[in-house]
């Protein structure tokens, strides 16, 4: 899966899709902003420690995770950025 912050403190989708179990989320920075990218559940709360760290233009990285079944947020946590807010459904 991959998810790529794109100008307008944006991710490049609204809705994420993917299979319960394993999940390898690839996220490249294609804005001029440093962001990080993180799973919570939707209550706010962290369902993986790992997350990504964005720094500039460019930037990529990697994460793999187990995920149940479920819907999670993809969040960047810089203070300002709260719209960078997209679904996650893990089926």
């Amino acid at each position: 899966m991959e998810v790529i912050a794109v100008d307008g403190i944006a991710w490049n989708a609204s809705t994420y899709n993917a299979e319960a179990g394993e999940i390898t989320i690839f996220s490249r920075n294609a804005s001029s902003l440093p962001h990080n990218l993180h799973i919570q559940n939707t209550n706010g709360d962290a369902a993986v420690k790992e997350f990504i760290d964005l720094p500039s233009r460019g930037a990529d990285g990697s994460i793999t995770v187990t995920l149940e079944p479920g819907d999670y947020r993809i969040v960047c946590l810089i203070p300002g950025h709260q719209n960078m807010n997209a679904l996650l459904r893990v089926a």
